[in-house]
């Protein structure tokens, strides 16, 4: 979709199938629908603003959305501020999680996808639908960065119920940047024993000639309609998830 950005057709959306060969659970299946969607000159915000008001309009009824930054729901959670805290204070929350063992071998990136996936996502959204914007750069490989504090991304996420809902952000149109983005991490995919990826050349060669200042945005559909009729779990609004395909 970025490189029909780069060939001028403005403002431009997908309905379509994704794969993921990941975990099977009660809001995860390996094949699932995504709505996807980009607009040509929207900030971050703008966009949030957008995708608040198609969550409203789909689900009628619920309860006004709340918002948030990454580093103050680490605040709230556990009284860190997860990019000026030492390392051993991060360390220190993760080792209350018994599953967890040789922390010692986690950068603090990896220690605080740990804590955000397995203390805080579950509790997230409750009552309102919840955005949460300004994750870490290193977890956001596609993102561009906040010009008043590098160490944020323009990215966010949606959750309601604890269940994720959308993943969005301003997105990167710089080649060089982007080609560094893609070699960092397939430096740490590297270090955890997983094969690198393919470096995306076309997509580099997009982003060279010209995306305009952009922001984009998937929103899980499956997830979307579960929400709406208060379905139990993904496989219930899927015809043939994989235990019965």
């Amino acid at each position: 979709m970025k490189r029909l950005l780069a060939s001028g057709f403005g403002g431009i959306f997908q309905i379509c199938k994704s794969f993921r060969n990941s975990e099977i659970g009660r809001y995860h299946n390996p094949e699932f629908t995504m709505l996807e969607w980009y607009r040509p000159h929207y900030n971050m915000f703008k966009l949030i603003r957008e995708v608040d008001n198609f969550l409203h309009y789909v689900i009628p009824g619920l309860k006004k959305s709340c918002f948030i930054s990454y580093d103050q729901l680490f605040l709230k959670y556990f009284g860190i501020d997860p990019f000026k805290s030492k390392i051993k204070q991060i360390r220190k929350i993760v080792e209350k999680i018994t599953i967890f063992n040789n922390n010692n071998h986690h950068d603090r990136d990896e220690m605080l996808q740990i804590l955000f996936e397995y203390k805080i996502s579950p509790n997230l959204g409750k009552e309102h639908p919840i955005f949460i914007h300004h994750f870490p750069v290193l977890q956001s490989s596609m993102s561009a960065v906040c010009l008043k504090n590098n160490k944020f991304a323009e990215r966010f996420e949606l959750y309601y119920h604890g269940i994720e809902l959308a993943n969005g952000c301003c997105e990167l149109i710089n080649a060089k940047e982007q080609h560094k983005r893609f070699i960092l991490n397939n430096i740490q995919r590297k270090k955890k024993g997983l094969s690198e990826k393919e470096i995306d050349i076309k997509l580099l060669h997009a982003i060279n000639s010209g995306i305009p200042f952009c922001s984009g945005v998937a929103v899980g559909i499956d997830r979307l309609i579960m929400i709406a009729l208060n379905a139990k779990k993904i496989q219930d609004v899927i015809l043939f998830s994989i235990d019965c395909a």
